[in-house]
């Protein structure tokens, strides 16, 4: 299936909550960020994997614009150069999604040479690695000190959690 959601909306719609899966059923995403050279091959690999009958939910966006007037270090959002980003998502209970993961690593597996980082609200299991993975380097060390300085107890941790430096 596929959707086209292009349309004009009022800023205050864009914002609105997914639906939570019913108990049971899992989500797994994961996303990543493409630079201009690599759009044309990243496209042919999510065509292509779209194709088949494993394939799971991709969603591609367009980035730029005015995102990318904004100087990389200026905020914790750092892949302001990126063409596009792309998110995967597989959905279903324990078994279904272990059963889909050999595909899915596969395809990440042709896919990660040719992006970067990832958009952490597009990122749904996430380890001390994978929340580093959000941020490059310089970024993240930013985050991790004024944590440090704000938070050095760690008390908001409830999200993709950036430790104290």
């Amino acid at each position: 299936m596929l959707a086209d959601g292009v349309a004009l909306r009022p800023y205050a719609e864009v914002l609105v909550d997914g639906a939570v899966p019913p108990p049971g059923i899992q989500l797994v995403t994961r996303s990543a960020f493409v630079d201009k050279d690599s759009v044309p091959e990243v496209l042919r690999i999510l065509a292509e994997t779209g194709a088949t009958q494993s394939s799971p939910i991709m969603a591609i966006r367009t980035v730029g614009g005015a995102v990318a007037e904004v100087a990389a270090d200026a905020t914790a959002y750092a892949y302001r150069d990126a063409e596009l980003m792309f998110a995967t998502t597989t959905i279903g209970p324990p078994p279904v999604i272990e059963a889909t993961r050999p595909a899915w690593q596969k395809l990440w597996d042709r896919l990660n040479p040719l992006a970067t980082g990832a958009y952490a609200n597009f990122l749904s299991d996430a380890d001390d690695a994978d929340v580093a993975e959000v941020y490059p380097a310089s970024t993240y060390e930013r985050l991790a000190a004024v944590k440090r300085e704000y938070d050095p107890a760690n008390l908001f941790a409830g999200n993709h959690n950036v430790r104290p430096a």
